[in-house]
């Protein structure tokens, strides 16, 4: 027969056990995500030089963008924050490649994103005016 001692110490390591378990889940799940998010550079090449590569690459296989009158929406489905260095080009790029392709001038933009994606940007525009110059009155 156990004494109440035993039972009290046996309970104590089991449920040092069971924490010991939920902390080496928690830190592994951490682990598991970070190593996700880290992409090795290729062989011979900085990592400056492959995020260019790809997001060239990502933005000529990106689908059309949807546009109803002055409003249009691009598609991008990056994977991380729009703060991050490869995110920022992607979006500029995408930005200027818009506004030449389709001839338009963009008055606003909103990047529609979570903390782990860029899903599009949202864009606001205007046909482009071919007057450049600043407006001449000539009064006589």
């Amino acid at each position: 027969m156990k004494t109440g001692e035993e039972i009290v110490i046996r309970s104590s390591i089991n449920t040092a056990l069971v924490a010991c378990f939920i902390v080496g889940m928690v830190i592994g799940t951490i682990v598991f995500w970070a190593m996700l998010s880290v992409v090795p550079p290729k062989r011979g090449q900085s990592q400056a030089a492959n995020a260019k590569k790809e997001a060239r690459d990502k933005q000529q296989t990106d689908t059309a963008a949807t546009t109803m009158g002055n409003y249009s929406h691009i598609p991008l489905n990056l994977m991380g924050h729009p703060s991050d260095e490869i995110n920022r080009l992607t979006v500029l790029q995408s930005l200027n490649s818009f506004e030449s392709e389709m001839r338009v001038e963009i008055t606003f933009f909103q990047i529609d994103y979570t903390p782990i994606a860029v899903h599009g940007i949202w864009v606001q525009h205007r046909p482009k005016t071919t007057n450049t110059g600043p407006a001449v009155l000539e009064i006589k």
